[in-house]
C-alpha cells in the first residue's frame, strides 16, 4: 500500500478519483454521508470486517444503525459523528433550536433560509424527506 493521502474539494470530486482507478491504492477514506452509499453499491470499497473494530459496538446506535452505510447486510463505513452540514440560526427567532432540516421546508421561513450551493445539500435536502 502506498503512503499518501486522498484529498478532494468536494464529494463529487472524492468519487471522481475513486471511479478514475485509485480506490485500491488507500487503506481509508472519510467520505461524506451524500457519497457513502454510492461509494458501498459501486464496489469502490470494500466491508469492514467488525471483528477487528471491536470499540464499533460502543458507537451509538443512531448512528451504526443508519442505512447510509450498509448494503447488503455488510457495513462499509464507520460513521462516528454527524455530518459536516450544521443548521446555523438567529435565536432572536427560533425560541428553540431547530431540531432537524425540516425546518428549511417551514413557509414561515420561505425566502429567508439559506443552503450551501453543493451537491450534498440535495442529498441532505432528500435524506430529510425520506428519501
Amino acid at each position: 500500500m502506498q503512503d499518501f493521502s486522498l484529498l478532494h474539494g468536494s464529494s463529487d470530486e472524492l468519487v471522481a478519483k475513486l471511479r478514475g482507478g485509485s480506490s485500491g491504492n488507500y487503506d481509508v477514506i472519510s467520505p461524506s454521508s451524500d457519497v457513502a452509499s454510492s461509494i458501498a453499491t459501486s464496489g469502490l470499497a470494500a466491508p469492514l470486517d467488525l471483528a477487528k473494530i471491536p470499540s464499533y459496538s460502543q458507537l451509538s446506535s443512531q448512528l451504526t444503525l443508519l442505512p447510509l452505510a450498509r448494503v447488503n447486510g455488510q457495513v462499509y463505513g464507520v460513521p462516528f459523528m454527524w455530518g459536516p452540514d450544521p443548521i446555523i440560526y438567529d435565536t432572536t427567532v427560533f425560541k428553540e433550536p431547530p431540531n432537524s432540516w425540516n425546518v428549511f421546508w417551514d413557509p414561515k421561513y420561505k425566502g429567508k433560509v439559506s443552503v450551501w450551493d453543493d451537491l450534498s445539500t440535495v442529498y441532505m435536502a432528500a435524506q430529510a424527506a425520506g428519501l
